[in-house]
């Protein structure tokens, strides 16, 4: 999906075309902070594509897609506005459906004036964000029997005994740095890719009601108080382990050291 600079918003009919626009043209919603519900796409890799290929579902994208009618239906409490494609597409996912980009075919979208339909939603946008939607992607999570694996299967070096290496778990609310204080050590954010695995929450939590890879951040990776779930980091790249961060509802795992 792209979207148009400038007042002239004809579209561009084939990809040859669109290519041919330069600048003018870009991926849709690339502002930071948005760009991830369609960043995975893959634009640069889709310029130059001449046959199909298929990208990685991480939350919360949201692509423009074409599906055969037995997919899983929008969910109802997702009327009006505000994460209906995002909730959408992650129950496609849970469902075992697979993400395939066509070299060939786009969608622009136009510019335009909100429409009234923004607001017709029955809950306060922070209740649509955090309750809807927590319930939701918790609801979608014990319909699909979802367990990462991918992570669990990495082994790492070991550390020198001089280390000092524990794993330690914290309490909501607070980060890792306090974590590893209270067992004499420091954080060290640079060992956080030994935990980010199902095996390693696995040994500090009841991870029984879903070990799942369906989101990434910096606090993660952690057991989250509301849905009841243990939560590896999908994108540690992007948002790499910060000792520091915190979250009301997350217990974190901490990777501590001598100091």
């Amino acid at each position: 999906a792209f979207e148009i600079n400038g007042a002239n918003q004809d579209v561009p009919l084939t990809k040859d075309a669109l290519k041919a626009m330069g600048p003018r043209i870009h991926q849709v919603h690339n502002d930071g902070g948005r760009d991830i519900a369609h960043k995975y796409t893959m634009y640069e890799k889709w310029t130059a594509a001449a046959e199909a290929y298929p990208v990685e579902y991480k939350f919360p994208y949201e692509p423009y897609f074409v599906a055969p009618k037995q997919i899983p239906r929008y969910d109802i409490r997702f009327f009006g506005y505000g994460n209906d494609k995002a909730s959408h597409c992650y129950e496609i996912n849970a469902a075992g459906y697979e993400f395939w980009v066509l070299p060939e075919s786009f969608v622009v979208h136009v510019a335009h004036k909100q429409g009234s339909w923004v607001q017709q939603t029955f809950l306060d946008p922070k209740d649509r964000l955090s309750k809807t939607l927590g319930q939701f992607l918790k609801d979608v999570d014990a319909k699909y029997v979802r367990r990462a694996s991918k992570n669990d299967k990495v082994v790492f070096d070991p550390l020198p005994p001089s280390a000092g290496y524990q794993v330690a778990v914290g309490v909501p609310g607070k980060g890792c740095g306090e974590a590893c204080k209270g067992i004499g050590k420091v954080c060290k954010a640079e060992w956080g890719d030994r935990i980010n695995s199902c095996k390693e929450l696995d040994l500090h939590f009841d991870c029984s009601k879903g070990c799942t890879d369906g989101f990434f951040g910096s606090d993660l990776p952690a057991y989250n108080l509301q849905r009841e779930q243990c939560l590896i980091n999908n994108a540690p790249a992007a948002a790499p382990f910060n000792c520091d961060i915190t979250y009301e509802f997350s217990k974190r795992v901490c990777p501590c050291g001598s100091a």
